[in-house]
């Protein structure tokens, strides 16, 4: 198996956790990405219509194989899916509603049960401007088992004049298409990226928006405008700029444009998109973020001592040894072998002791980490780490001398942790000399 294709296994999984941890610190959309711990999930962007009272809101939905049962015909694997998305008001009174029915095939029976294998659907619903409700409901109709994902959206108002730009698709490819299919507009067939999240596989993010009422007169000298973007970094660094003018072919144009992110290291980013009228001098813009995910172990984006430190809250000290010999070029091969071996259940896509352990990282460095210390190297994110949630947890705190204690207990085995933040600033550190 190649060494890409396993990295792409094993990081599936984490396209979840992550949807939710990025929402918290970058731009977000009219739409935010809903995401249920089921799998499903959905997002979606607002496009002007030719009323001024009424805008398009496309939304994308998505949901995994593991919801699905598959039953075997023939040579093949299938299954049976309805969704159906419903639109409510701000005071959760029925708006409207849509629903489309699937017929899933695979010719693999890992493919049935591998949550990386993804179902797309796409609604267009034409709304008044203003707050709404969405839900998203699937049902396996195989097994007649129901699934539900809820989430927000605003509808927003385009003016009836002067120039303006919808919000920015993120999608997965964007090609030239003729086709009958809602994924198609101005010639151009957009494939959603539901979650926002590239990396593995997908090393190119695609874009697409809309520009309304340029001054369009063919007869003028310039009848021109510039298209500018750029993309930033978490810390708002310029990663990439780009600029250039194009003839005007109306008033209205659509266009799409792709990043290449194959060296881009693992982390949210923002895309700024800006259209100047050269007649007018006018300017518009609108921005969305995206994701780019990379294997915790991937050695392309990470430093190999730090793999090493973080291994050492569950690796023997031999196995530690033995990765720490190894030449440079071995070192992937290495990491590889490893996790393979601490796998549970060998030949399946999924490495759940690794899933565990990444998942386990993520959490620690979301809840106990500090601004100059990830979570998992603090005292809490390392017992955390290596021995899971605590069963009980406890706390107090002395008001004369600002000290907050809290005290984890395991009940199997039986274990307890004593943490002490001395000067109440949240640096809990852990006092008991228990041998763990």
């Amino acid at each position: 198996m190649r060494l890409s294709m396993w990295l792409k296994k094993q990081c599936g999984w984490i396209l979840r956790l992550l949807i939710i941890t990025i929402l918290v610190s970058v731009y977000v959309p009219q739409i935010c990405v809903a995401v249920d711990a089921s799998g499903l999930s959905f997002s979606g962007c607002n496009f002007k219509t030719t009323d001024s009272n009424i805008t398009c809101l496309e939304v994308y939905g998505r949901f995994p194989n593991t919801n699905l049962t598959f039953i075997k015909k023939g040579d093949i694997f299938q299954a049976e899916a309805e969704v159906q998305f419903v639109v409510y008001d701000k005071d959760g009174e029925y708006v409207h509603d849509a629903s489309v029915s699937q017929v899933i095939q695979e010719k693999r029976f890992n493919s049935t049960i591998s949550p990386i294998e993804m179902n797309l659907v796409q609604f267009n619903f034409y709304l008044e401007p203003g707050e709404y409700e969405l839900e998203m409901r699937l049902n396996d109709k195989n097994k007649n088992q129901p699934y539900l994902c809820k989430g927000k959206a605003t509808v927003q108002k385009f003016a009836a004049s002067g120039l303006k730009v919808s919000e920015l698709q993120v999608a997965t490819k964007i090609e030239v298409s003729d086709e009958s299919s809602i994924m198609v507009k101005n010639g151009k067939k957009v494939i959603p990226n539901v979650s926002r999240i590239f990396g593995s596989d997908l090393n190119m993010a695609y874009f697409y928006f809309e520009v309304y009422d340029m001054l369009f007169d063919p007869s003028n000298q310039i009848n021109k405008f510039t298209f500018s973007y750029n993309v930033l970094d978490a810390d708002d660094n310029v990663v990439i700029e780009f600029s250039r003018s194009y003839e005007k072919p109306s008033d209205d144009t659509a266009i799409n444009f792709a990043v290449m992110i194959g060296e881009y290291k693992g982390g949210a980013y923002r895309v700024k998109a800006t259209i100047k009228d050269e007649d007018t001098g006018k300017t518009a813009e609108n921005e969305t973020w995206f994701q780019v995910n990379r294997s915790p172990i991937d050695l392309a984006y990470q430093d190999y001592d730090e793999v090493l430190k973080m291994l050492s809250l569950i690796a023997k000290d031999k196995e530690l040894k033995e990765l720490r010999k190894v030449t440079e070029s071995e070192r992937q091969t290495a990491l590889i072998s490893f996790w393979n071996s601490k796998d549970p259940t060998p030949g399946t896509e999924t490495n759940e002791m690794m899933q565990e352990f990444y998942t386990r990282v993520s959490y620690a460095n979301q809840n106990f980490g500090s601004s100059n210390q990830p979570g998992w190297k603090t005292d809490r994110g390392r017992i955390f780490v290596r021995f899971g949630a605590p069963d009980r947890v406890s706390s107090q705190s002395s008001v004369e001398q600002f000290e907050r204690f809290e005290v984890w207990e395991y009940s199997s085995p039986q274990r307890q942790f004593f943490f002490v933040d001395r000067h109440g600033f949240g640096d809990y550190r852990l006092v008991n000399n228990f041998q763990y």
